[in-house]
C-alpha cells in the first residue's frame, strides 16, 4: 500500500477544507499552479528537467533544450522548481517535482525525442569518460562517472522498453558497467 501511495505522492494530502485554493490541497495543485505561471520556454526547459534522474550540467539541458538554457535555469530557480548545487553550474529537481516535470514532458509530444536526445548523450560522454578513466584513471573522468550514474541507469531502463533502442542501451549498459 505504502508503494502504490508513493507512486500517487502528487495527490497525497488531498484532504482539508473545502474553502482552500485547488493549489493548497495538493503536491499537484501546487505544482499545477506554479507551472501555469511559468513562460512557454520556462516550461519547456521544466519539463525537459524531468529527465534527469540526478544532478544535471547546465551544458546537458542546454544539449536537450537545442538553445541557451542559461536565463531559463535562472527563473527556474528563482521560482524553487531546480535547486542549484554547490558544485558550479550543476542543478537538482527535488523526485516528486521531477515525476511532475516528466508528465509536463509527456504532454509536450516530443518526450520520445528528448528521452532519446538524453540517452545518446549519456552513452557518448559516458564512453569518453570510461575511456579516459581506463587510460589514465583521470579524477574528472571518475567523478563523471560517480555523479551521473543515476541518469546513465535510468537512461538505459528507459531506453530498454523501447523497441529498436538496443543498440543505444548497449551503449548505455557499457558506460554503468
Amino acid at each position: 500500500e505504502l508503494r502504490q501511495r508513493m507512486r500517487e505522492r502528487l495527490d497525497l494530502l488531498g484532504h482539508g477544507p473545502r474553502t482552500r485554493e485547488p493549489r493548497q490541497g495538493t503536491l499537484r495543485g501546487a505544482l499545477d499552479w506554479s507551472y501555469q505561471l511559468l513562460s512557454e520556454e520556462e516550461r519547456r526547459a521544466f519539463a525537459i528537467t524531468g529527465v534527469f534522474a540526478s544532478v544535471f550540467e547546465l551544458d546537458a539541458l542546454t544539449h536537450l533544450m537545442e538553445r541557451p538554457a542559461l536565463e531559463l535555469v535562472q527563473g527556474l530557480c528563482d521560482k524553487s522548481l531546480l535547486v542549484p548545487q554547490p558544485d558550479r553550474g550543476r542543478f537538482k529537481v527535488y523526485a516528486s517535482i521531477r515525476a511532475y516535470a516528466l508528465e509536463r514532458l509527456q504532454e509536450l509530444g516530443d518526450a520520445d525525442r528528448i528521452l532519446q536526445r538524453h540517452a545518446a548523450r549519456l552513452a557518448k560522454v559516458g564512453s569518453e569518460n570510461v575511456e579516459r578513466f581506463e587510460l589514465h584513471a583521470n579524477e574528472d573522468a571518475w567523478h563523471w562517472l560517480a555523479t551521473e550514474i543515476d541518469d546513465v541507469l535510468a537512461a538505459t531502463e528507459r531506453t530498454l522498453e523501447k523497441e529498436g533502442a538496443s543498440e543505444l542501451a548497449l551503449g548505455l549498459l557499457l558506460v554503468s558497467d
